[in-house]
């Protein structure tokens, strides 16, 4: 185990993203998710060759999901493996890759609507991954439909994706945009 950590309980957006080593073998992260009994701390870890990314904004520092363009997270927190990845501070919505290979990236979005409910509509969001500034066919989690009425104003989008091929100094970025 590379670093540990106790704390409480987030609903931030999380990226974890993990490197396949040369003999083939994916080297998966421990995430430890579970749930808060009583109020008890959560336990996380990220092991050698892994990476956990969490933010609550966008690009451009707003957290309002009424927007139909993509926009791309960005991480306030990341703790990762500085021999394999790297977190730019200037481009702080970037995971980059110090080298090559194959990486599993999984992606949970928690949602919750805002104070006015979305005025009664119906609402979808899309979260994709772009892949040096472009957006991949693969990946995509649209699984966040809210009906926002009888209670129904939270929701959450998830993939789990094999990303093959990836070269050094390549980075992604989680993007969203509301498809409804």
């Amino acid at each position: 185990m590379k670093t540990q950590r106790t704390r409480k309980k987030s609903f931030n957006l999380s990226l974890a993203s993990f490197r396949r080593n040369a003999n083939g073998a994916t080297r998966l992260a421990a995430f430890l998710v579970g749930l808060a009994f009583l109020g008890s701390p959560i336990v996380e870890a990220t092991v050698e060759k892994g990476a956990k990314l969490q933010g609550s904004k966008l690009q451009d520092d707003t957290s309002l999901l009424r927007f139909t363009t993509h926009k791309a997270i960005k991480w306030s927190s990341a703790d990762f493996d500085p021999s394999t990845y790297e977190h730019p501070t200037g481009n702080p919505t970037r995971l980059k890759f110090k080298a090559a290979g194959d990486y599993f990236i999984s992606l949970t979005a928690p949602i919750v609507e805002g104070p006015n409910g979305n005025n009664g509509k119906r609402s979808q969001q899309e979260f994709v991954i772009a892949k040096n500034g472009t957006v991949l066919d693969v990946g995509a989690a649209r699984s966040t439909y809210i009906r926002h009425d009888s209670g129904h104003g939270e929701s959450s989008g998830h993939t789990a994706v094999l990303l093959r091929g990836i070269s050094a100094n390549d980075y992604i970025e989680i993007m969203t945009k509301r498809v409804h």
